[in-house]
Order: structure tokens, then C-alpha cells, then sequence
């Protein structure tokens, strides 16, 4: 009964912030653009606290502070990723009329589609934009931009990385399932083509999983246990991987418990990495890395430990922010425009302190609107 009552009341909302963006349009079905003299807003629909160590309003106050409070409307998505509730969302979040852009960040796979579907049918001159950590098929079809990792340069790039730092062997951790995911399965096989190539011994070796009824304790355990093996048996010049996000931190601490090597994390975050094992947690980038430095440093990992500069759930949106005021303001040369965009990505670098660190991007097979990033790497 109660989830009865609950659908019909999203049902009413979703309704009432239909009507208000129909109210909002002229005859003709578009929406009232306004003058550059009254502005225009930024949507933007985030995860919030997942995606950083700090304060669940990160996003909202992060980008309000940078670019306006006048030019950012900002919400968070339900934690269980509800599709009728993140649909209500965004929904309401386009409803001004003023909102020329949208981005969601991170696009959720299975919902971005009726979600940005529902934003073209009411309000179509929208610009959408998607960030995610990986690539997301849908996203292509329904954004006007989508942005992810390039996860299959990755396959390549943090071989090398560790080759830079020393490394003679690469373990490469993962659960039976992550391999299931065919991006995560041919990163993995170019990771080994490339430590072939570069004269590295490869190792393939599964973790205890989560989802098989094993504990958090007893997958650290494991972690901790078998990274001192592998060192052991290949020696300190060992670089690690894991496609375990949740122990990215456990991991960092075995390996600098072991004075191994350690290129990149999976998901390029130090907020969830290591953040966590320096307690360097703060929003401002540049010191968050300097905080990173000093720690390992007095572990004597100097040289040793390496990330992107900036987290990719930092640079993504804020990259989007910058093309979707250009975009707002008329000053982009067209909806999808790839120089541009990499204009924005460089531009943002500089703003938090990195302009000597370069992206790369590729465009996703197929698409000419899907743009695959990679940052230099900054070494601990």
C-alpha cells in the first residue's frame, strides 16, 4: 500500500514539473530563451558524497563558489539511484526556464537514457551532458556530450607509468565478474600485451569477492596478505592494480608497507584513494596532493606512488561547466565541438593548478560527440 501511495505521489510531482516546463514554453514548443542581459543557468545533477571524502554539498558548493551562485542550480541524486525519482530530479531542476544546460554526473547506466529522453521531449533545446567513470553506450545515443575515462588508453598508459617508476612486474587484482565487463576485460588484455611488450612480468590474480559472501575484513586481509607474497616473490619493483575500487585504500597502505609501486588507481580519485589513508580530504586539489606528497614521503615512497592531478569526477564537470557557459552565451562554434571541449578540459587543469599537465582525448569507435580522456600522470 504504501508503495502504491508512494508511486502515485512521484507520479503528481513528475506531473506538476511537467506542466511548469510546459508553462514555461510558447506555442510553438520551445521555451522562452532568455535575453544575455537576465543570464542563464547550468544544471547540474550529481552523486554527491560517494564521490568525494569531504562534505555531502561538495558539488553544489564547489561550483556555485566558482562560477555563481546565479549560474548553478545543483541536485543530488536519491541514494538508491531510483529511475522515477531521478527523472523528478532533473525534471525539476530544468523546469527554469532560464537552464540551458544540463550535466549529470556520473550517468547511471540503464536510467541516462529515459532520463535525458524526458528532458529533450519538454524542454529540446537543452544542451545534455554526461560525465561517467567508464564508457556507457547509452549515453552516446541520448547526450548531446558525454565525457568518460578512456579506459582502454588506461590499458596501455599505466603499464608504462609503472615502467617510468621502475617496475619489472604488474599484478593485476580483479573479481570473476569485473571481467565480465568487456572494456574491463580488454583493458586487462592490453595491459598485458603492453608489460609483454615492455619486458614486465604479468599476473593475473583474483580477490576474495565481496558479493560470494566474503567480508570487507577478510578481502583486506587477503589484500594485505598476498601483496606481501608477490613482493616477496618478484621483488620491491612490483607495480599493483586492482578493479576494486572499495580497497583502493587498503591497498596503498600494503604497498607502502612493502615499498612497492603503485602507477594508478582504477578510478583516478585521490578522494576515495588516497585521501583516505592520509586523511587529506580537502577541497582544494593542489594541497590534497601536497598533503598525499608529505605522507608518502615519510613512508619512503618517494617516486614511487602516482594519479591524475585532478580526479576525473572534478574535471569532467567542471570541463562542462566551462563549454556550457560558452555554449550558453553563444561563444562555442557549435552544439559538439571536439577542439573546443578540449579547450575547456586544458582550461580547467590550469584553474586548479596543472596547466603544465596535458589531456588526451579520443573519440569513443562510432561516435563524434563521446570524448575519452586521460590526464599526465603527477608522481607522489
Amino acid at each position: 500500500m504504501r508503495k502504491h501511495i508512494l508511486l502515485l505521489l512521484l507520479v503528481l510531482i513528475l506531473a506538476m514539473i511537467l506542466g511548469a516546463c510546459r508553462e514555461a514554453s510558447p506555442p510553438d514548443g520551445q521555451r522562452v530563451q532568455p535575453s544575455q542581459s537576465e543570464g542563464f543557468k547550468i544544471a547540474y545533477l550529481c552523486e554527491g558524497l560517494t564521490n568525494y571524502a569531504y562534505a555531502a554539498d561538495s558539488y553544489d558548493r564547489f561550483f556555485k563558489e566558482k562560477y555563481g551562485n546565479d549560474r548553478i542550480v545543483a541536485g543530488a541524486m536519491p541514494a538508491d539511484f531510483e529511475e522515477e525519482v531521478m527523472i523528478s530530479c532533473a525534471m525539476i531542476l530544468v523546469s527554469d526556464p532560464k537552464v540551458k544546460v544540463f550535466i549529470m554526473n556520473p550517468v547511471i547506466p540503464g536510467t541516462v537514457d529515459n532520463i535525458f529522453e524526458t528532458i529533450r521531449k519538454e524542454c529540446p533545446e537543452i544542451l545534455l551532458v554526461g560525465c561517467s567513470m567508464s564508457e556507457i553506450e547509452e549515453a552516446s545515443d541520448t547526450a548531446d556530450l558525454a565525457i568518460a575515462i578512456d579506459d582502454l588508453a588506461d590499458g596501455i598508459n599505466i603499464p608504462k607509468q609503472a615502467q617510468k617508476m621502475g617496475a619489472k612486474a604488474f599484478v593485476h587484482y580483479s573479481v570473476p565478474w569485473h571481467m565480465t565487463n568487456p572494456v574491463l576485460a580488454k583493458q586487462r588484455d592490453l595491459m598485458r600485451e603492453t608489460c609483454d611488450d615492455l619486458g614486465i612480468a604479468f599476473i593475473e590474480n583474483d580477490l576474495l569477492d565481496p558479493m560470494e559472501g566474503h567480508s570487507a575484513a577478510d578481502v583486506c586481509q587477503f589484500m594485505i596478505n598476498d601483496v606481501s607474497q608477490k613482493v616477496a616473490k618478484y621483488g620491491r619493483d612490483t607495480n599493483f592494480f586492482s578493479t576494486a575500487t572499495s580497497f583502493q585504500g587498503e591497498l596503498i597502505k600494503a604497498i607502502l608497507d612493502t615499498g612497492a609501486i603503485f602507477a594508478r588507481e582504477y578510478e583516478p580519485n585521490q578522494y576515495i584513494s588516497y585521501a583516505h589513508v592520509f586523511l587529506a580530504d580537502d577541497d582544494d586539489i593542489k594541497w590534497t596532493n601536497e598533503q598525499i606528497h608529505l605522507g608518502i614521503e615519510e613512508k619512503g615512497g618517494t617516486g614511487r606512488f602516482s594519479t591524475w592531478p585532478i580526479p576525473y569526477n572534478l574535471l569532467f564537470p567542471d570541463a562542462a561547466i566551462k563549454y556550457g557557459l560558452a555554449y550558453g552565451e553563444g561563444k562555442a562554434p557549435q552544439k559538439v565541438d571536439k577542439e573546443f571541449f578540449i579547450r575547456c578540459l586544458q582550461e580547467s587543469m590550469e584553474d586548479f593548478g596543472y596547466g603544465d599537465y596535458e589531456v588526451h582525448v579520443n573519440m569513443a569507435e562510432g561516435t563524434d560527440n563521446y570524448f575519452l580522456v586521460t590526464e599526465d600522470y603527477i608522481t607522489y
